[in-house]
């Protein structure tokens, strides 16, 4: 059964296309909504906007509004910023609508109860409110993530830790950065 999930997981992992190398001059069309830019004499900006065009990146001082045009060659690095709300709503949602179907399948499991006629109702009401309070509590959490440095784009990949079983077994979180 091991061998299979492997076999499996590696066939996965051969289908992913492997990303292609920038050249040294720059990628058209990279852009991001926030971030942070440092330059070489360093200048630090928190930024939005920011899109890396030919041998260029141009994005706009979050604190001024002022919009900024600087060679890549002057660029030290380059970092974007995102919230988790998204995936907060969306794991609220899924929590949410698992305990509400959960709790519908006990109540007609037992003969003893009866479900009320608007059960779904309330199940969707549930998911719904999983799903704001998710986004809030995601929309709170914000992560960074380095995406050009020193002339160069930097591609991350990260494999979640399987779970060990048994007792005295551990597991480590592998963590491949590729800079092109």
């Amino acid at each position: 059964m091991r061998a299979r999930v492997v076999a499996v997981c590696a066939a996965v992992a051969l289908l992913i296309p492997a990303p292609a190398p920038a050249q040294q001059t720059g990628v058209t069309n990279l852009s991001y909504g926030r971030g942070r830019v440092v330059l070489k004499n360093l200048n630090q900006y928190e930024a939005n906007d920011i899109r890396f065009s030919e041998a260029q990146l141009s994005f706009k001082d979050s604190k001024t509004g002022r919009p900024f045009t600087v060679p890549l060659s002057d660029v030290e690095w380059v970092s974007r910023k995102k919230n988790m709300a998204l995936t907060g709503g969306l794991a609220g949602a899924g929590l949410a609508a698992l305990v509400g179907l959960l709790a519908w399948a006990q109540v007609e499991s037992d003969p003893y109860l009866e479900p009320t006629e608007n059960a779904g109702t309330i199940v969707l009401g549930m998911t719904a409110g999983g799903a704001a309070i998710g986004a809030l509590i995601g929309a709170a959490v914000s992560t960074e993530k380095t995406v050009y440095e020193k002339g160069r784009f930097r591609v991350g990949l990260i494999v979640p830790p399987a779970r060990p079983s048994g007792k005295g077994t551990s597991a480590c979180l592998a963590q491949v950065h590729m800079t092109f």
